[in-house]
């Protein structure tokens, strides 16, 4: 399996080439950093979601969900993109709903879809 880092850096640029010109990404790898970086500078003008941010979620997919398409997040220690995603939403609201740009680059296409519920009200303002 390739790095991890590297693969979220390819799907990066990619999604740099889609639409967000001249920026700068600042990679957070878990929820903590996640929180902790939109408390210390805000709503971004664009963000992108991985579900899988940890070991133990990776496991889980590949024992569980890719074969029954169940996230189990009730079993699990640790949080996901779903729950950066929540994050996210809940301080875009308090912030007044500014423009912002969100995308979805995980592999994990069950994640994809509950990061999609999560965000359903950015994705269509």
């Amino acid at each position: 399996m390739p790095d991890a880092a590297f693969i979220y850096e390819e799907r990066i640029k990619l999604i740099d080439k889609s639409g967000i010109q001249n920026c700068e990404w600042h990679i957070v790898r878990n929820y903590e950093d996640f929180c902790e970086f939109i408390d210390t500078f805000g709503i971004p003008e664009a963000v992108s979601f991985d579900h899988d941010l940890t070991m133990e979620f990776m496991r889980h997919y590949y024992d569980v969900t890719s074969k029954t398409g169940v996230i189990e997040y009730g079993n699990l220690k640790t949080k996901s993109g779903k729950h950066c995603a929540e994050y996210f939403v809940d301080k875009w609201r308090e912030s007044g709903k500014p423009d912002v740009k969100v995308y979805i680059h995980s592999a994990n296409r069950w994640g994809q879809i509950e990061i999609k519920k999560v965000l359903k009200e950015l994705l269509t303002a």
